[in-house]
């Protein structure tokens, strides 16, 4: 059995809930105040990741890099994506899409799942990590896209351009897969 999720943490995850940040097929489309909210949500909750790592946007993907001691060796990158698809009949959902709501047992919210948690989990470790003192051997690359949903030609394929240009090579990639449950489906 895992700890549970202390509170700060659950708004946290709760606050990214909230932001709208849905994919659009034309990114002209895209409800850029949304994925504002999002950023400044994340740069304030992360202090030391976005005082300690390097970041670089493209449009509101966010590629940060964590260098390691020994810099020239990228040990992973660890992508997870900030956009969702819309929702479909919010009437049918057990609380709004975009509330975020926290009750004893679950965090609500459209990301839930696919993929803010992710996004969310590797910023709370990373800041865990700092906060220790700790840095990594070999640099760390995290990969956060904003259109994932739409086949990411504005920020994965873009991320991927810069990462093949500058002649980054990881000894792990990891992006999100299956989830474990039980009784869900």
């Amino acid at each position: 059995m895992t700890e549970p999720v202390d509170d700060l943490t659950a708004e946290r995850l709760a606050a990214a809930l909230r932001c709208a940040t849905v994919s659009t097929d034309d990114p002209r489309d895209a409800d850029s105040a949304a994925f504002d909210r999002l950023d400044a949500h994340l740069r304030a909750s992360f202090p030391r990741v976005h005082a300690e790592l390097e970041l670089r946007r493209f449009a509101h993907s966010r590629l940060y890099r964590w260098p390691g001691t020994e810099p020239d060796r990228v040990a992973a990158i660890l992508l997870a994506h900030q956009d969702v698809v819309p929702a479909d009949d919010p009437q049918r959902w057990t609380h709004p899409p975009f509330a975020g709501v926290v009750d004893d047992e679950f965090i609500w919210g459209r990301g839930a799942i696919d993929d803010k948690s992710r996004v969310l989990a590797i910023l709370e470790a990373v800041e865990s990590a700092l906060a220790a003192g700790l840095r990594p051997r070999h640099t760390v690359y995290l990969a956060f896209g904003h259109d994932e949903e739409v086949f990411g030609g504005e920020g994965a394929e873009r991320m991927a351009a810069h990462l093949r240009q500058a002649g980054v090579r990881a000894d792990l990639l990891l992006d999100e897969g299956g989830v474990i449950t039980a009784g869900v489906v």
